[in-house]
């Protein structure tokens, strides 16, 4: 490479664009596999606790109905914090596959 620099480094330029830094920790990169599995945990852990309430509930009343009305904002909520978390990893993902694939193009070509 005429660049200076390596293949995968070239990858990461053409997957996060040339601003990234191949060298990022894992405090400065969230979306990777350790962060994405001790954020994943939490986010599981919310919604196992979520569902423990729920299985042991009753609607009885308008106060409980009350209350069903406002779990269900939590688990909205909740679907939206999950869905927001794995996004960048998913877009990182899905650049990094059509790159491969765009290269793999090229070698064949």
């Amino acid at each position: 490479m005429s660049e200076g620099y390596s293949y995968s480094e070239k990858l990461t330029n053409e997957i996060d664009g040339p601003s990234f830094s191949a060298g990022r920790t894992q405090t400065q990169c969230p979306a990777t596999a350790r962060g994405l599995a001790r954020g994943s945990k939490g986010l599981a852990l919310a919604a196992r606790s979520l569902a423990a309430k729920i299985r042991s509930f009753e609607l009885t009343d308008p106060a409980t109905a009350d209350l069903a009305g406002r779990w269900r904002q939590e688990i909205d909520a909740q679907e939206r914090k999950v869905v927001e978390w794995f996004a960048p990893a998913k877009q990182a993902a899905f650049k990094a596959h059509a790159a491969i694939c765009r290269q793999e193009k090229d070698a064949l070509a």
